[in-house]
């Protein structure tokens, strides 16, 4: 009597995947789960194992139950015959991840099967398995593509459409989502950025004091020192977008360079005021403790007799009216100065006058201004230069950070990626614009000439007419170790050494020398 021929069971595993939190919700998952148990049972297969993918994309094949599924089928005991899922782009988007994943089943002698489509073996299945894996990666870069080009279109309507930055909040008004200040942020952020635009403070300084004020990160921690210099370069806060994006394929990439529709904290001449500052292009002297629109000699004159520096009040006359008085605060000078403060200032611009060269010294001026001149040139060159060579290896650090988000996605969590990614796009974007400032740079030497030279004939006019930061700024220059004064004099042991060098009779141009103070860059 013949033996009864024993069947050998089969077995499958079943990988299902959605790309979004809403298509889990809606039970896509179950649905896809359900067709592929059908099938198997159609089949006659025992299912071993379900893989669910939740909210990853099938851009890459570095998904996290995907790669346990591969682990799965390589280790487990019995090892399975068939690898099922509802669709092949449930399995890749990609025509070479499906390619090479298929590769890699068949290596361990696994066969993919698909629920909704005919997967063999066969010549013609394999043809139609290409056409069917090359259809959704031509599904997903469409999609991509009508994503990127919606992106730079509601961009170039002035709609921010990344996470809003610190001060702003992303908002939904109804179906449009826009960009509103953040109520409790943008005010610190706008005196953080006028504080420093005065030129009379650090920007540390300007950090500690804003933290102080209460400002906090959306993790409700102070400001960092990179994020508040980031913050000072985001050309975002003063209502200005530039964004920069690569098409896909062929294509140009693309900038955006435009207005933003929603309002500024800061305005245009404060944001550029900054990055004067930020640049090198401002020199910030002046200490905190002068930022006192009604006394601009105040802690910059010293007192005659004792040689503490003055300081700067206001006091009430009996008929009410306020009166301005620079004093020394030495209650220990035996000769406290205390004048008003027309006459303070009045005898400190007739002082500046003395300070006038003779005219004659001004052709061997301009000649030293032009050798500066040259120099400087050769100074922006180098500097720029640096900063491309900077922004050269930031790409670099663009290029392999989204390197090890798509192919290395283990290592690096999305919301780290996004948050690098942050840093860096911020840190090319302040690259570019100093590379930008150094080429501006390159000024006329004419406009300098002539600037340079109204100042020399001329301080006292110059200071006069200036506001509060440039007058402190020429204080300290004229005079680098300040000035006294008593009884209507002011004295100082120490000029700048232009008038100086301007004074003596300098034989031959090799000795012409770079003066401090008046290279290119100096501004009112």
């Amino acid at each position: 009597m013949p033996l009864a021929r024993v069947s050998k069971t089969e077995y499958a595993i079943i990988y299902i995947r959605v790309s979004s939190a809403r298509q889990v919700q809606n039970a896509s998952l179950e649905t896809q789960e359900h067709a592929c148990r059908d099938y198997c049972a159609q089949m006659g297969w025992e299912v071993l194992k379900v893989f669910r993918e939740e909210g990853e994309s099938a851009k890459t094949a570095n998904r996290t139950q995907l790669q346990v599924a591969l682990r799965f089928c390589r280790e487990n005991k019995p090892r399975p015959r068939f690898f099922v899922v509802y669709h092949v782009d449930r399995f890749a988007r990609q025509g070479s991840d499906h390619d090479a994943l298929r590769k890699t089943l068949l290596g361990w002698d696994v066969l993919l099967r698909s629920a909704s489509q005919q997967l063999g073996e066969s010549p013609m299945e394999k043809f139609i398995e290409r056409i069917w894996s090359g259809q959704s990666e031509l599904d997903n870069d469409i999609r991509k593509e009508k994503t990127l080009g919606g992106m730079e279109t509601r961009l170039r309507q002035g709609n921010w459409t990344h996470k809003a930055p610190l001060g702003y909040r992303n908002v939904r008004n109804g179906n449009v989502k826009t960009t509103v200040h953040d109520s409790e942020r943008a005010p610190l952020i706008r005196e953080a950025f006028e504080r420093f635009a005065t030129g009379l403070y650090k920007r540390q300084a300007v950090l500690e004091w804003i933290n102080d004020k209460g400002l906090r990160t959306w993790q409700g921690k102070p400001v960092s020192t990179e994020t508040f210099r980031r913050m000072l370069c985001n050309p975002l806060y003063a209502g200005r977008m530039i964004v920069r994006g690569k098409k896909e394929g062929a294509g140009a990439d693309w900038t955006v360079n435009c207005q933003a529709n929603f309002p500024p904290i800061v305005s245009p001449e404060i944001f550029d005021k900054v990055q004067g500052y930020l640049a090198g292009r401002r020199p910030t002297v002046t200490p905190r403790r002068r930022a006192n629109p009604d006394f601009p000699l105040r802690s910059f004159v010293r007192c005659g007799n004792c040689d503490k520096p003055l300081t700067g009040s206001k006091s009430t006359g009996r008929s009410g009216e306020k009166y301005a008085y620079y004093h020394c605060q030495n209650k220990k000078c035996l000769s406290r100065v205390s004048a008003p403060k027309e006459a303070v200032e009045t005898d400190f611009v007739d002082f500046l006058r003395l300070l006038r060269p003779e005219p004659h010294y001004l052709r061997l001026f301009r000649e030293t201004v032009v050798l500066v001149y040259e120099r400087k040139g050769h100074e922006t060159i180098a500097q720029r230069n640096m900063l491309e060579r900077e922004l050269q290896q930031k790409r670099e650090d663009r290029r392999r950070l989204n390197e090890a988000y798509i192919y290395r996605r283990r290592e690096i969590t999305e919301a780290d990626y996004r948050e690098l990614k942050e840093a860096i796009e911020q840190d090319i974007l302040a690259l570019e614009m100093k590379i930008s400032d150094a080429a501006e740079e390159e000024l006329e030497i004419g406009e300098l000439l002539d600037f340079s030279e109204n100042l020399l004939l001329d301080a006292a006019a110059v200071w006069n007419r200036s506001e509060l930061g440039t007058k402190q700024r020429l204080q300290q220059v004229l005079f680098p170790q300040g000035v006294t004064y008593s009884e209507g004099c002011y004295r100082t042991t120490v000029t700048h050494s232009l008038f100086s060098i301007l004074a003596e009779d300098i034989g031959d141009k090799e000795q012409l020398v770079a003066l401090p103070g008046i290279e290119p860059g100096f501004e009112d």
